[in-house]
Order: C-alpha cells, then structure tokens, then sequence
C-alpha cells in the first residue's frame, strides 16, 4: 500500500519518480517497461472482460467502503451489495449467483470469478442499465453512474 510517510515526501519535495519506483513504494501494483505497455494492457482488459461486471463493480465497491469498518458493519454492508448484484444480474436475465452456487457445489465446474461476462468473446461492453441518466440527475452528478 502507498504508505503516507511516502506520500508525504514526494509532495514536499516535488521529487519525480518512474514506474519501478512507483511500483516498489506501492503506488501502482507494478510495472512494465514502455516497449510491452500495450501490450500488458490488452491483456489485464481481456482478463478483466471475462468477469462478469456487475460481480467487479460490487467488488470495488465493497472493498473501497469497507477498509475502515468493523466486521459487523463490514458484514451488513456486503449483504446489502450482494442483493444489489443479484438484482441487476436478473435485470440483464444472467443469476450470476445461482451459477456461482452451482458451480461452488459442482467441484468439476468450480471457477472462482463464475464464468465469463456474456459478450466477453464478441468483444461486447456490458448492457446500460435502464434509467441510470434519471438516477444521475436525481442525485444532481449530471453524469450518469459518476460520483
């Protein structure tokens, strides 16, 4: 992790830094030299395109707003992003869950991130969900899903 002590001296002294050295003092999770950029890039978004994105989405979120909790608020507030996947799953007509239970049950089908996002392998970006630019203008963020 990007420790404070660190972030503290590179602001105070304006020093600059590469991706190594970014990598090494935890501000990125690593790096890779400018010649194989592209091509590591393709690569984690592929990997990334085969997880289903409601399942990602509720990950970033749950781990961001859970690092300070204690367990049983930790515990109530990954309930609560649970039931919101399920719901946009069935919105989109996947059960993300009930696949990842079957698949948990079934040792031979067991794969941790449950299967591949539907699309993936077209090259297809996920389904907007309908209404989102109504919910955006209720919340006055003006952009849609942006906080």
């Amino acid at each position: 992790a990007f420790r404070p002590r660190d972030a503290m001296f590179y602001a105070c002294t304006g020093r600059t830094f590469n991706g190594k050295k970014a990598a090494e003092i935890g501000m990125v999770n690593y790096s890779v030299p400018l010649k194989n950029l592209k091509k590591e890039v393709i690569k984690l978004a592929k990997e990334l395109m085969e997880k289903n994105p409601n399942v990602l989405r509720g990950t970033k979120h749950a781990i961001r707003a859970t690092q300070n909790m204690d367990w049983t608020a930790a515990a109530d507030y990954l309930a609560a992003k649970s039931a919101e996947i399920k719901q946009r799953d069935a919105a989109r007509g996947h059960d993300a869950y009930a696949e990842g239970i079957r698949q948990f049950i079934d040792e031979k089908a067991y794969k941790p991130v449950f299967s591949p996002y539907h699309g993936a392998a077209e090259g297809k970006a996920p389904a907007k969900l309908p209404g989102r630019k109504r919910a955006a203008a209720a919340r006055g963020t003006g952009k849609a899903g942006k906080r």
